[in-house]
């Protein structure tokens, strides 16, 4: 699904102008595309988590989009959530993101009630290498450019020797260089037999 600030609001006010000139059907065509899109994001989300097998998971990339540090609205922190919420244990890799803005906007997903988050334990790492060191998964959330200026053997020798999964859903690498490493692999627009 997307993510960032920005496409959200404008389809929202692009819903608001048309219910307001009473094109009903166009309206809720473009609210169907939010609820799509909120499905994917919990779709991708589920099958990270039902992957980790209770080991760290690395998400790599915080950002809506490579090569930036706005976190604002980002499917990585959307994700993040999701993932703190199932009490799994959850570590970052991101290059230009700040640890402050993280946890600034994960408090979006904060109930008034009480903070359903530990944020001293959330930590960005700078080296990729260290941030998947004994994880099961490492999920690619977008497209910075750091991810092309090291070899993915590298990363997968680091995560954990049991299993290892890698969710490209950024699309930054071939396929059949996931399969040259030997580790499961999904990749977002390749069918993988569920929906």
């Amino acid at each position: 699904g997307f993510g960032g600030s920005c496409f959200k609001k404008d389809i929202l006010s692009l819903i608001f102008i048309l219910s307001d000139m009473g094109l009903d059907i166009q309206a809720n065509y473009w609210s169907q595309v939010l609820l799509m899109n909120e499905y994917q994001r919990l779709r991708i989300c589920k099958k990270v988590f039902d992957s980790s097998l209770n080991k760290p998971i690395a998400i790599m990339g915080l950002a809506f989009k490579g090569n930036v540090g706005d976190v604002r609205c980002s499917n990585s922190i959307f994700m993040l959530s999701y993932l703190l919420n199932k009490k799994c244990e959850v570590k970052l890799y991101d290059p230009y993101s700040t640890i402050e803005d993280v946890k600034n906007e994960l408090k979006v997903y904060d109930n008034n009630e009480c903070s359903l988050y530990d944020y001293e334990k959330i930590k960005i790492y700078r080296d990729m290498k260290e941030c998947v060191k004994d994880c099961s998964v490492a999920v690619f959330v977008n497209d910075h450019d750091e991810y092309k200026k090291i070899a993915l053997e590298e990363i997968v020798n680091e995560m954990d020797k049991e299993k290892r999964t890698i969710f490209d859903l950024y699309n930054n690498y071939s396929m059949d260089k996931l399969n040259e490493q030997k580790v499961n692999v999904f990749k977002l627009g390749e069918y993988d037999g569920t929906i």
